[in-house]
């Protein structure tokens, strides 16, 4: 800008999070040069993954832009998964089914909650410290991640005379009349149980009804981001959001 000083301002806002700029405004003189560190770090509940975004330099009416990408790296796993399968299904033929054993192992201070006390023993016996609960009403407590897998599904239409879902397999499978009822159950009660700045990854269903869940969210003053989808087989497809 020729002979002019500048009077300049940078703005981190899509990175606030993880960075800490040394300044974010300051003059410059014509000739004069100014170098501003970067520190990046990260809490201990944000989620290892790639992060992109700008930095914006603004100075006298003119914008620059500058990209920014931060890979962030686990610093320890939270858990193991062990798959092991039986001798005879070593080789595998066109039709057949394969069974195996997944033994997941507990590395950190994972604490799975489910209502199914099947489950719940399940797990215990292989070693992992797991709570019978409706939500959380035998849950205490506050968390930086919450990790939801909801039964999603609406109740099963038996008007045409099909074989109604039996009462084992609806706690499982079934949300309620319309499918959304326990994740709005959960959202109610969900904000006393996460830190500052936690975070919840929901799956859920077009079954459930996007836009119903979109707003369960919302009304509960909650923000959120798709971050995964998948168009299984016939008509379903899933979702996973990164609630906050």
């Amino acid at each position: 800008l020729g002979n002019m000083a500048l009077n300049i301002n940078l703005d981190d806002a899509e990175f606030s999070r993880f960075l800490l700029l040394s300044e974010k405004q300051f003059y410059l003189q014509p000739g004069q040069e100014k170098v501003i560190t970067l520190d990046f770090a990260s809490r201990e509940y944000e989620i290892p993954d790639l992060y992109m975004g700008k930095i914006y330099f603004n100075a006298n009416g003119v914008s620059k832009t500058l990209r920014v990408i931060l890979e962030l790296k686990s610093k320890k796993a939270l858990f193991d998964l062990n798959l092991n399968l039986d001798e005879k299904y070593r080789y595998l033929f066109a039709g057949n089914p394969i069974l195996g054993n997944i033994i997941i192992k507990n590395l950190g201070s994972l604490k799975p909650v489910d209502i199914n006390l099947e489950s719940v023993e399940f797990v215990k016996k292989k070693g992992i410290k797991a709570v019978h609960s409706d939500l959380f009403s035998d849950v205490k407590g506050k968390f930086d991640l919450i990790l939801f897998n909801p039964p999603y599904l609406p109740e099963y239409d038996d008007s045409d005379g099909g074989l109604k879902e039996d009462e084992g397999s609806q706690i499982i499978t079934t949300g309620g009349k319309y499918g959304h009822e326990i994740i709005e159950r959960f959202f109610s009660q969900v904000k006393k149980h996460l830190n500052e700045n936690g975070k919840i990854l929901i799956v859920f269903s077009n079954l459930t009804g996007k836009e119903k869940v979109d707003n369960i969210i919302k009304k509960n003053g909650f923000k959120f981001q798709q971050i995964d989808y998948q168009k299984l087989e016939m008509f379903e497809e899933l979702y996973v959001y990164e609630v906050y």
